[in-house]
This record gives structure tokens, C-alpha cells and sequence, in this order.
């Protein structure tokens, strides 16, 4: 956003085709939109690297708008063939998520058969090999004792 308090869209995406530098956004003095550009960022400080570029924010919307309506123009003329695309992409994306779910629940399972074998191993255990005792009792059902 500019000192006039007025930014545009195209602030941070505007860089000199010749050098990469960025543009930064320049509000008019006079208030009046037409007038407003981007201006290169190295315009003042080393003019020797980089002659100073400059475009109306008025021009970089029409060129902007051209190019949009272009590329609608293309997919518009070959929609059967976007169609298809678009349509495809969900596809193929699950199609290569396939190997890893299924890698992702075979390592599950055998964590299950694992947990399975100790739980088997852990109720057929003696508990009075380990010093504890059960007892059956009238009022809670199961007494354990050290």
C-alpha cells in the first residue's frame, strides 16, 4: 500500500523483464487513477545496472485482460478436451495415493496382529507367576493383591 493509502492487485507480482527486479507500485500525485504505474525498484539507486522501466497500471489491466480472455478463448474452443483433463486429474491423483494407503494399512494390520499376540499372551499368562493373586469376590466381582 502507497503513503495515499491505495494499493493494486498487482503489487509484488510486477518484475522487470530485463534485470528481475520488482516494480513497486506508484499512485499518481494528482489522485487521478489513469496515472497510476509501476515503476522499477533500482530506477533511482543504480541506474547504470538497469534503465528505468515504467508501466501505467491502466496498460498492465488491458494486457492483463487480453491475455485472460486468450487463454478462455483456447480452453472455450477445446473444452472437450480441458473436460476430459479436469475430469481425469481426481483419477489419477487417487490412482497414485493407491500404493501408499494400502502400504499405510498393511503396516496397521500387522501393528493389530502384533498388539493381538500380546493381548493373547498377556490374559494366558499365570498371575500368580508374576506375584500377583486373584481372588473372586462377592461385592466388586475381582480382587488382585500383590
Amino acid at each position: 500500500m502507497s503513503c495515499t493509502g491505495r494499493s493494486r492487485i498487482f503489487s509484488g507480482f510486477v518484475y522487470c523483464a530485463d534485470c528481475g527486479s520488482k516494480m513497486l507500485y506508484g499512485p499518481s500525485s494528482n489522485c487521478d487513477h489513469d496515472q497510476d504505474f509501476f515503476n522499477h525498484s533500482l530506477h533511482r539507486k543504480h541506474k547504470e545496472k538497469c534503465n528505468g522501466h515504467f508501466i501505467h497500471v491502466k496498460v498492465l489491466e488491458r494486457l492483463t485482460l487480453k491475455h485472460i480472455q486468450a487463454i478462455m478463448g483456447y480452453i472455450l474452443r477445446h473444452e472437450d478436451h480441458f473436460r476430459t483433463i479436469i475430469e481425469e486429474q481426481p483419477r489419477v491423483e487417487s490412482c497414485e495415493q493407491v500404493p501408499i494407503r494400502r502400504k499405510r494399512l498393511e503396516s496397521k494390520e500387522r501393528r493389530i496382529a502384533e498388539l493381538k499376540k500380546l493381548f493373547i499372551k498377556f490374559t494366558r499368562t499365570d498371575p500368580t507367576a508374576s506375584g500377583y493373586s486373584t481372588s473372586i469376590s462377592s461385592t466388586t466381582g475381582l480382587a488382585l493383591s500383590l
